[in-house]
């Protein structure tokens, strides 16, 4: 419907902090222009979300209202709040692992880096993960977005293709959901990023009798129970205990990280790239029916043919691996990417961010 001049427009802006935008967008129209004027509201509201969207805001809540007087003025009124866009989303992949998350989320609250969003792709733990979430976030004040899908078996592929779907920012940063991030993980990633560039980074695997205890602490943990020192002492315990913990010495120095050498193979649990990068390759192949392969091995081949820079921040995004029994890798996958995606040329998978078949 296009306005008439008899349906007049009032917007408001009201700046409280320099970091939200809180928009309330009135039309006062008379009938027989009810319906329009509401058509109208949510073509203007449209617009302006577009361009804030440009400006580099995304929307948090909206809040609608109608008032009907007996003049037969009837006033629409939307409430809607903005805020600045955040520089990154973290996606973490979680399937019924409550005690680690809740690791993770007590992490999140100390990193140095924090204009980020977080995103937990669930693959399907049922209603007592999403309980879960809303209870620890709110304990946090964390701010997260709770993706999920119903369980067909493994989905872990999918359920990060509707992450990647619903995140706000313009670069995407992965972690597992057993695996708790360094202070300054995410500033790590965000560092060493460019536009044509894949973040790979490694994971100290923690021990047995580490990962007891810091369930048993809780997000209260502190620096200390995950030092280079303590780790070290618990590797020379023997078995079961920490392992990797050469990935634990935090190095700032690029020169001296770079010792190690630049190149890197992908690993799932712990990786990052501009979120354009993963448009352009469809995103995760859901071609993949169980764990392992699809989520690094297929990614990083697929990202390597779309000619992406891949580069390690071994010791600067630092990432602790919390213990559990080996999962086994399906043999499945390694037909399907051995015999279908090594053989054909290209990058793009049918089966990803869009179905093509």
């Amino acid at each position: 419907m296009i306005l008439k001049a008899r349906t007049p427009i009032n917007i408001y802006c009201n700046f409280k902090k320099m970091v939200k935008l809180k928009l309330y967008i009135m039309v006062i129209t008379r009938p027989p222009f009810g319906k329009g004027g509401m058509k109208s509201l949510n073509s203007l509201l449209m617009l302006i979300k577009q361009l804030l969207k440009l400006s580099g805001y995304f929307q948090r809540g909206l809040n609608a209202y109608s008032y009907n007087f007996s003049e037969g003025l009837i006033i629409f009124v939307k409430e809607i709040e903005f805020y600045p866009m955040p520089q990154a989303s973290l996606i973490i992949s979680v399937y019924k692992k409550k005690s680690e998350l809740e690791l993770i989320f007590g992490a999140l609250k100390r990193q140095t880096f924090t204009d980020f969003e977080v995103i937990v792709a669930d693959d399907d733990s049922q209603n007592e993960m999403a309980s879960h979430v809303v209870e620890s976030a709110a304990k946090h004040f964390l701010d997260v977005k709770f993706i999920t899908h119903t369980f067909t078996g493994f989905g872990k592929n999918r359920i990060l293709n509707k992450a990647i779907l619903a995140s706000q920012t313009d670069y995407l940063v992965f972690i597992d959901g057993d695996c708790i991030p360094h202070r300054g993980f995410i500033e790590g990633h965000l560092s060493a990023g460019s536009s044509n560039r894949v973040l790979c980074g490694r994971r100290v695997m923690l021990g047995e009798e580490v990962s007891a205890r810091l369930k048993d602490t809780g997000s209260g943990f502190t620096s200390d129970d995950l030092s280079f020192t303590g780790l070290l002492w618990d590797k020379l315990k023997g078995k079961n205990h920490t392992t990797y913990v050469e990935e634990a010495l935090y190095i700032k120095s690029s020169w001296l990280r770079n010792l190690r050498g630049r190149d890197i193979s992908l690993t799932g649990c712990n990786f990052s790239l501009p979120r354009a990068l993963m448009m352009k390759i469809n995103g995760f192949d859901e071609d993949y029916t169980g764990p392992g392969i699809g989520e690094d091995s297929d990614l990083e081949h697929r990202l390597r043919a779309a000619q992406a820079e891949v580069r390690s921040v071994r010791n600067l995004a630092i990432l602790y691996h919390v213990y559990h029994p080996l999962t086994v890798e399906s043999n499945t996958n390694y037909d399907h990417f051995h015999g279908v995606v090594q053989s054909r040329e290209g990058y793009y998978c049918k089966n990803g961010l869009v179905k093509s078949h």
